[in-house]
């Protein structure tokens, strides 16, 4: 009998990129042991998206699913649910400005298919930039795991559940938080949640690669400031929530985090510049890049006087229209 295995896109307002990334679905081999179908949903007020899956001929099936509650958690937990009604024995999330290695799916399924007991999987993204990028950015390479070992920052760039995670009737039953919907960070809330709530174990995947843009405004040190400020927000607000529900953490330990996070930050912040400055002199594009970096520290320092005054900046807009 075949594993049912659901691969589930999010996509909004990005035909272009969604259409790429089925193009590199389209020439994955098809398995001997896996049942694979290909889920879309569109996370928007109005169905756009049916467009980019005209005419793109899959060696798997295809559905099209229209969410219109706007918000990241909305779209993966609708995703989720997809699966659970369709029996899938195992779920593989993909975003829409992604696409994957010609051998993405093989290694994923080596994978998912040993007798490890992993129930949560990750597998890395490279940045793709463009040329050019600001020259204040370190052009950042996928983090380098042994496979089967849980990574340090769990994320859903490209990441497969076992059902026990997502099922809600014979597994845990896990959705995205709510609280996450419009600020991102709802995949490291998730994911730390299963480890550390249920006792999910979590693995590398290091051959199963995809691959992301870092054009245009991500391709700017603005972009990367903010990203770095909200992801440290998200962090710190994942910590608190965790800590006021029993699932990990203490008061005291997370007071501690943020003192530590000031500290080696300011004093990142300063070195950097210093050095960085000094280095611009001798060889230029090093020396901007010790520059960003520096104030990427800054960035973090910002995130935690933002955290402790209760400002939350949103990352994807809001979900609810101007009235």
């Amino acid at each position: 009998m075949k594993t049912s295995l659901i691969i589930g896109v999010c996509t909004r307002l990005r035909n272009v990129q969604l259409r790429r990334l089925l193009e590199s679905l389209a020439i994955q081999p098809v398995p001997a042991g896996w049942a694979v179908q290909i889920i879309v949903v569109d996370n928007n007020d109005d169905p756009v998206a049916q467009e980019a899956l005209a005419d793109v001929t899959l060696p798997h099936p295809i559905s099209y699913h229209h969410e219109p509650r706007v918000g990241l958690v909305h779209a993966r937990n609708r995703a989720l649910d997809l699966a659970q009604a369709r029996g899938a024995g195992w779920f593989i999330g993909l975003d829409d400005d992604e696409w994957v290695s010609q051998d993405w799916l093989q290694h994923y399924l080596a994978a998912l298919g040993d007798d490890s007991g992993l129930q949560m999987r990750m597998g890395p993204c490279q940045l793709v930039y463009a040329e050019n990028a600001s020259r204040f950015l370190i052009q950042k390479r996928p983090a380098q795991v042994p496979a089967g070992q849980r990574p340090k920052v769990m994320t859903t760039q490209n990441f497969a559940i076992h059902r026990s995670v997502f099922d809600t009737e014979t597994g845990a039953g896990l959705r995205f938080h709510m609280a996450f919907n419009e600020t991102g960070g709802e995949d490291l809330e998730f994911f730390r949640r299963g480890v550390y709530q249920h006792g999910f174990q979590a693995g590398w995947v290091p051959e199963a690669l995809v691959f992301e843009d870092r054009k245009n405004a991500r391709a700017t040190l603005k972009y990367r400031l903010f990203r770095t400020m909200r992801n440290q927000i998200s962090t710190l607000r994942i910590n608190d929530l965790h800590q006021r529900d029993g699932i990990h953490g203490s008061r005291q330990a997370n007071a501690t985090r943020l003192l530590v996070i000031i500290i080696r930050h300011t004093l990142r912040l300063l070195a950097g510049l210093i050095v960085g400055g000094l280095t611009v002199l001798i060889d230029r594009d090093k020396g901007m890049q010790r520059i960003g970096k520096a104030l990427q520290s800054g960035a973090r320092v910002a995130a935690v006087l933002r955290f402790v005054c209760g400002m939350v900046p949103p990352a994807y807009g809001q979900s609810r229209k101007p009235t």
